[in-house]
């Protein structure tokens, strides 16, 4: 008996939850809270774009246009923070 696809899908989800915990651990230490709280907006584009790279998930218009608004808000937020003085 092989496993079932769903349980091969929720297989990898502790060590998700592990390694992005640490990551945000490592980035708050190095980076400001502000740019760090930034990867909350980003990391649901990063998932779908890998869904779309490794799973061949499709990708709609809609999509498409929600990754680009995040990313070029997120781009806006952290270059204005780096022009104050």
């Amino acid at each position: 008996m092989g496993a079932s696809p769903q349980s091969a899908a929720i297989c990898p989800i502790p060590w998700l939850v592990r390694s992005s915990s640490s990551w945000a651990r490592i980035r708050l230490r190095r980076l400001p809270t502000a740019a760090v709280s930034t990867y909350a907006y980003v990391n649901p584009v990063v998932a779908v774009s890998l869904g779309a790279l490794f799973l061949g998930e499709r990708l709609t218009l809609a999509t498409l246009l929600g990754g680009a608004v995040v990313v070029v808000s997120v781009a806006a937020l952290l270059i204005r923070r780096t022009e104050r003085p």
